[in-house]
C-alpha cells in the first residue's frame, strides 16, 4: 500500500510541478535532505580535492537550509551582500575570485519575503563557474510561485508550510548529472 501511495503522490507531484530533466523524490523536510546532499557531496568533494569547498550564498538563508554547511568543518561559506548580487558584473567579478565549489540560493527569502531572481543567478553562476554546482531552497515558495526548473542542480521544499501539508515532509527534483555525479 505504502509503494502504490508514494507512486500516486509522485504522479501527483509530476502533475503540478512538470519537471522536464528532473528526477522528482518524495523526501525528508529541507533542512534533512539538504543535510543528506551535504554529506553525499563531501564524500565526492573529498576524491577531487583538499577542502575547503567553497559555497556562495546570499545573507538571506535559513539556518535550516544552510546550517549544515557551518557545522561541516570541510565547507566554508560565503555570504554575498545584496549589492553584489544586484549587479551583474560585480556578482560575476565575486564568483571568478571565489570559485565556489557550490551557489546556494533561496528562492524566496525567509526573513523578508524577497522573491529572489534565481534564474539571472543561476545563469551568472553557470558562464562565471562552469563546475559549480547550485542547490535552490524552495521551502518558503513551493505552492506559492513556480518552481524555477532548468538550471538548478537540485530543488528542495518542504511540505508543511504553503502545501500544508506534514511536518518533516518534503520533495526534492534532482538533474539526472547531478544524481550521477
Amino acid at each position: 500500500h505504502g509503494r502504490k501511495s508514494h507512486g500516486a503522490i509522485n504522479d501527483l507531484c509530476a502533475e503540478l510541478w512538470p519537471s522536464k530533466g528532473y528526477q522528482l523524490t518524495v523526501t525528508h523536510s529541507t533542512s534533512q535532505t539538504i543535510n543528506l546532499i551535504a554529506l553525499a557531496m563531501l564524500r565526492k568533494l573529498h576524491k577531487i580535492s583538499p577542502p575547503p569547498y567553497r559555497i556562495f550564498t546570499t545573507a538571506h538563508e535559513h539556518e535550516g537550509g544552510i546550517g549544515c554547511f557551518h557545522h561541516l568543518p570541510e565547507f566554508e561559506v560565503h555570504y554575498i551582500d545584496d549589492d553584489t548580487l544586484a549587479d551583474q558584473a560585480i556578482m560575476a567579478e565575486k564568483l571568478n575570485d571565489l570559485q565556489p565549489h557550490l551557489a546556494f540560493f533561496s528562492h524566496v527569502y525567509y526573513d523578508t519575503g524577497y522573491l529572489a531572481p534565481v534564474k539571472d543567478w543561476f545563469n551568472i553562476v553557470h558562464k562565471t563557474v562552469p563546475d559549480c554546482k547550485i542547490i535552490l531552497d524552495a521551502a518558503q515558495s513551493l505552492g506559492l510561485y513556480e518552481v524555477p526548473f532548468g538550471a538548478a542542480d537540485a530543488i528542495v521544499g518542504s511540505t508543511h508550510k504553503w502545501l500544508f501539508g506534514p511536518h518533516g515532509g518534503g520533495l526534492m527534483w534532482m538533474k539526472a548529472s547531478f544524481y550521477k555525479w
